[in-house]
């Protein structure tokens, strides 16, 4: 699941040293920070999930932030940031070993805690269709060759089911009801993001609610290429090793190319109007990110290239070392060993 991000700059430039009061060690408490929304200590922003955060009034989460800078600095933030990081991989290590140990069918042996996906489609979409809606532009006059691939990325896509197990309430209805839905047109042949942004508009109200989002999927050549070059024993696994460079992805582009925001604006730079996301976390990872509407799409674009595939898209380079492709919200292995040198 996503980890928490510590890295939107506060609106002041804040010194590189952790500040005197910050703690010498990696004990954490309520006192990390200046300011805490009401019903919030650090007990519960520890654990809390993207549900949790965009449940929070507008700019709370920012204020939180800022209150955790104000305390600890950037250099301690950045070290909090790695620490609860850790503190969530022991944790579900934890579970996974309790859950192998406990007697089939009983109760500590189902899953520990409801996955985002999960509790998202029941709190806003139960019974109803959810998922992306997903763009051919290639492959018109291949049926065959279009259809080895949509069975192939299928089962890559659909291995977040299998990851995260079963024995939840609303599990199967919810799996049932996912859908990637393809738009087929041969007129989409070659079609460039400005089209497929006209198309997506078009369909509008005729979306399901849970299909209906900030963003959609295209199965672009370089995206098909990325499934179907694959050799059999190549294909992801629930072994696989997350940030893979050669991992398979779809293209995910902005419904709306127009951030909204002023010339100048530290968070324009962010944004990539199209980018590579893994097939595999587009259930898991993205989905529940982009449906609870509680992260901009700037931000979650922010650490991710963008891609011209599709004709060229404006960003602003963002001076940082950027990821070919979008996994999560986590900090990647490469990120964590800068943030852990710069801390040192």
């Amino acid at each position: 699941m996503p980890r928490p991000n510590f890295n939107k700059p506060s609106s002041e430039p804040q010194p590189e040293p952790p500040k005197r009061n910050a703690p010498s060690t990696p004990i954490y408490s309520d006192a990390s920070s200046s300011y805490w929304p009401a019903g919030w200590n650090f007990d519960k922003f520890s654990r809390a999930t993207d549900e949790d955060r965009a449940s929070l009034p507008e700019g709370e989460l920012e204020k939180m932030q800022a209150g955790l800078r104000d305390v600890l600095g950037d250099r301690g933030v950045g070290a909090l940031a790695m620490y609860l990081y850790r503190e969530e991989q022991k944790r579900a290590k934890e579970t996974g070993a309790r859950s192998e140990a406990a007697p089939s069918g009983s109760e500590s042996a189902k899953p520990a805690s409801t996955p985002d996906w999960l509790r998202n489609w029941r709190r806003r979409h139960r019974g109803q269709k959810w998922g992306f809606v997903a763009f051919r532009t290639v492959l018109y006059g291949d049926e065959e060759g279009w259809d080895g691939y949509k069975k192939r990325l299928d089962g890559i896509v659909s291995m977040a089911f299998e990851r995260e197990g079963g024995g939840l309430e609303d599990w199967e209805q919810a799996k049932d009801n996912f859908e990637l839905r393809w738009i087929e047109d041969p007129e989409l042949a070659g079609a460039d993001a400005m089209a497929l942004r006209g198309r997506y508009e078009e369909l509008g109200k005729d979306l399901p609610a849970g299909l209906s989002q900030c963003l959609f999927l295209c199965a672009s050549q370089e995206a098909v290429d990325s499934v179907t070059s694959l050799d059999e024993d190549d294909l992801p696994t629930l072994e696989s090793v997350r940030w893979r460079p050669t991992a398979p992805f779809l293209l995910a582009i902005a419904a709306d190319a127009n951030l909204g925001l002023e010339e100048g604006h530290e968070e324009r730079e962010w944004f990539k109007p199209v980018f590579k996301v893994a097939a595999e976390t587009i259930i898991d990872e993205l989905w529940p990110l982009v449906d609870s509407i509680g992260m901009p799409l700037r931000r979650i674009t922010r650490h991710v290239k963008g891609s011209s595939e599709l004709g060229p898209e404006e960003t602003a380079d963002a001076g940082e070392e950027l990821e070919d492709i979008w996994w999560t919200m986590a900090p990647s292995p490469e990120r964590l060993k800068k943030r852990r040198r710069d801390i040192e």
